[in-house]
């Protein structure tokens, strides 16, 4: 797991501790600025769970997360994005 991961998942837990759930823990991660603004391939496959080349794949389908192109080789998925697509992913459990 990645440095910028291991983060990640401490600010999710320091949010899930503050009594936040759900969507609003990652309303929260969104705006936390103990998260660096931009992550990599690699740690966004390492916070969801998913290989590199997953990826890799979910981008050239068009697919969540969206990412910001830098350069031809420099791509970088904004905290933003990360944390909304992971939030969709959520699933409600039925009462």
């Amino acid at each position: 797991m990645s440095e910028t991961a291991r983060l990640f998942s401490q600010r999710q837990a320091h949010w899930t501790a503050a009594g936040l759930t759900g969507r609003a823990v990652f309303d929260a991660l969104a705006r936390d600025s103990e998260l660096p603004t931009f992550f990599t391939e690699v740690d966004v496959a390492a916070i969801a769970g998913l290989t590199t080349f997953a990826i890799k794949q979910r981008r050239v389908r068009g697919m969540q997360p969206s990412f910001s192109r830098f350069s031809s080789r420099c791509v970088r998925y904004p905290r933003e994005a990360i944390c909304t697509w992971l939030a969709d992913m959520l699933h409600a459990r039925a009462a």
